[in-house]
């Protein structure tokens, strides 16, 4: 598995997974880029292929936690504000191309984001989604480059005041500046 999160020098900021998983026998792969979401079966039968405002927002979400794993973007002022809570929290707010989405991250005692909130649309089917609380943590930070980073992150869905997690994503191998 491979991503290439992260800013293209000179442009916005953008978010690019390649999944390749097992899935009934036939491998899948999966994109995933601002705006659009499209998952094929063998890279030649769609399965899924959807766009529009909600997904742009879950989207961006997902970018703005998932900055963790490129934390330099954090610091990106013509993308990334941020407003302090308390002494362990702070609001972000992602700005990119008119849109904008806000989440708030906490901080552990060493200033590591250890956990990323905010209300986020979901899918319930049947072509509708309603907006969910969302919440990601971020663990097992190991140095790569010099640049603090998880290798453990874990998203749910909070349901009924519980936390149902949907993913679970441990980094077996991290690069930055390395061409793919």
């Amino acid at each position: 598995m491979g991503t290439t999160p992260g800013t293209d020098a000179g442009s916005r900021p953008r978010q690019r997974w390649r999944i390749v998983a097992a899935l009934g026998g036939a491998v899948v792969v999966a994109l995933l880029a601002v705006s659009a979401w499209l998952v094929r079966a063998e890279s030649t039968v769609t399965i899924a292929n959807s766009s529009g405002p909600q997904l742009d927002q879950g989207a961006l979400l997902r970018l703005l936690g998932e900055m963790t794993w490129m934390p330099t973007a954090f610091f990106d002022r013509r993308y990334v504000r941020w407003s302090a809570i308390d002494d362990h929290r702070a609001s972000a707010t992602l700005s990119i191309n008119g849109r904008e989405v806000t989440g708030v991250f906490e901080f552990d005692a060493d200033d590591l984001p250890t956990t990323f909130t905010a209300e986020r649309y979901r899918d319930v089917g049947g072509g509708r989604s309603v907006v969910t609380p969302f919440i990601g943590r971020s663990s097992d930070y190991r140095l790569v480059s010099g640049v603090l980073v998880p290798f453990r992150v874990v998203g749910a869905w909070i349901i009924e005041n519980e936390a149902i997690e949907y993913a679970d994503f441990v980094v077996e191998e991290l690069a930055f500046d390395r061409r793919l």
